[in-house]
C-alpha cells in the first residue's frame, strides 16, 4: 500500500507554487485609451482579438467595431457585429469594414418592446442548379461544375405592436440566386455556408428584410452580413460569411514592439477619439499610407500594393484584382514588373497566376482610342 502511494505521489504534477504563469500579450496592440472610451481593459481586449474577432488584422478594425457597438448600445462579446475585409478599388487594397449580423437586428427589434415575433418562414420550391466552379489540379486550377439544391425563395412575416394592436408586416420575397454569396470572383459556385446550409442562410436574409419593413425607423437600409451576396462585386471581394461568424484572412503575426507604448501600433490605437473611417476626407482614398513616416504620401505608383497586405495568398489575390483594373496591355506589363520578385517566389500557384496575366493581356487592347 505504501508503495502504491509513493507511485501516485510521483505521478502528481509539481506544485504550482514553484511555477510562474506566462501570459501571452494580446495578438493586437492595446492602448489604455481603449479603456477610457469603451470600458475594455487589456484582458477584455485579448478576448476581442482572440475569440470575438479572431480574423481582425488591425487594432483600428476592432476599434471601429467597438465604436459601432457603442453607438448602437450593443455588447461586443455577443458577436452581433462582424469585421469583413473587402477589396477597395480606389485604395487598391483590402479594407476592414464593419457589418451587423442578423443578431443585431433581432436585438434591436426586441428592445423596442413592440416586436411580437414572426410567423414560420415560407419557402419556394426546391431547385437544382449547376454552377461554374474550379478545383486545384497540381500547380493550376481546372474548370468544374458544382450542383447545388436550394429553395427558390423565402418570405417571412414579422409582427409588431402598433398602438396596442398586433400588425403583420409581410417581408420581401428573397430569391436564393439573388442573395447567395460566391466562393470567389472567378467562379459562380456558392461558398461553403451557402452550399451546406442553403435554407438557413436564405431564411436569415428574408428575416432581415422583414425586420427592416416592420421597423424602418430602427434599421433604415441597414443590410446584414448574411445579405452581402446581394451586392455583386462587393460580395465576391469579401471573405466567406459563416452562418454567424465571418471567416477572414489569417491574422498578422504581432511583433514585440507592438506591445510597447512607443510602437507604431500603440500610436495607432491612440486615435480612438477620432470618428469612423466614413468621416475621413475623400481625398485620402487616392494616397497610400507610409508606415515608416506615419504620414500620407502621394501614390505615385498606381500598381503598388498597400503595405497592410501581408501573406502570400492575400498579396496574390490583390495582384489579380489589380489585373481587373488594367485597361491596356501596358498596364499588365507594369503590374508584372512592379511585383516581379513576389511572382517569382509563388511556388506551386505561380503557373496559374502567370496564366491569369496572359489571359488578361489577350483581353486588352494595345491602347485606348481617343474619342
Amino acid at each position: 500500500m505504501a508503495k502504491n502511494t509513493a507511485v501516485k505521489q510521483q505521478d502528481r504534477p509539481a506544485s504550482s507554487t514553484n511555477q510562474v504563469a506566462v501570459i501571452q500579450p494580446p495578438r493586437l496592440p492595446f492602448h489604455p485609451a481603449v479603456t477610457d472610451r469603451f470600458g475594455v481593459d487589456k484582458a477584455g481586449w485579448k478576448v476581442l482579438c482572440e475569440s470575438v474577432w479572431p480574423g481582425a488584422r488591425t487594432a483600428d478594425a476592432i476599434i471601429l467595431a467597438l465604436s459601432y457597438c457603442k453607438a448602437r448600445r450593443l455588447d461586443p462579446y455577443k458577436r452581433n457585429i462582424h469585421i469583413v475585409p473587402i477589396y477597395d478599388s480606389k485604395k487598391r487594397a483590402e479594407v476592414e469594414t464593419v457589418w451587423p449580423g442578423i443578431a443585431e437586428l433581432r436585438t434591436t427589434a426586441m428592445r423596442t418592446k413592440g416586436y411580437a415575433g414572426m410567423e414560420s418562414p415560407e419557402f419556394g420550391p426546391m431547385k437544382s442548379h449547376k454552377f461554374r466552379d474550379s478545383e486545384k489540379d497540381g500547380d493550376s486550377y481546372k474548370s468544374t461544375e458544382t450542383e447545388v439544391s436550394f429553395p427558390e425563395w423565402c418570405r417571412i412575416t414579422v409582427k409588431r405592436i402598433v398602438q396596442g394592436n398586433v400588425v403583420s408586416f409581410v417581408g420581401p420575397t428573397v430569391y436564393w440566386l439573388e442573395f447567395y454569396n460566391k466562393k470567389s470572383r472567378y467562379v459562380d459556385a456558392p461558398n461553403e455556408q451557402w452550399r451546406r446550409r442553403p435554407s438557413q442562410m436564405l431564411e436569415k436574409c428574408a428575416e432581415a428584410g422583414a425586420l427592416r419593413r416592420a421597423f424602418p425607423e430602427e434599421f433604415g437600409e441597414e443590410y446584414t452580413v448574411e445579405e452581402i451576396g446581394a451586392f455583386g462585386s462587393l460580395a465576391t471581394s469579401a471573405k466567406p460569411v459563416d452562418a454567424e461568424v465571418v471567416a477572414t484572412t489569417s491574422p498578422v503575426e504581432p511583433k514585440r514592439g507592438d506591445f510597447t507604448e512607443q510602437s507604431n501600433g500603440a500610436a495607432d490605437a491612440t486615435e480612438v477619439d477620432s470618428d469612423d473611417d466614413e468621416q475621413r476626407d475623400a481625398t485620402t482614398a487616392e494616397h497610400d499610407h507610409d508606415p515608416e513616416a506615419g504620414t500620407l504620401t502621394a501614390n505615385k505608383n498606381p500598381w503598388k500594393l498597400d503595405a497592410s497586405i501581408v501573406g502570400q495568398e492575400p498579396r496574390r489575390k490583390a495582384i489579380l484584382d489589380l489585373l481587373e483594373l488594367a485597361k491596356v496591355k501596358v498596364d499588365v506589363d507594369e503590374i508584372e514588373t512592379e511585383h516581379k520578385d513576389f511572382l517569382e517566389k509563388l511556388g506551386r500557384v505561380k503557373s496559374e497566376t502567370m496564366r491569369q496575366f496572359e489571359v488578361r493581356r489577350g483581353e486588352l487592347p494595345e491602347h485606348i482610342e481617343a474619342e
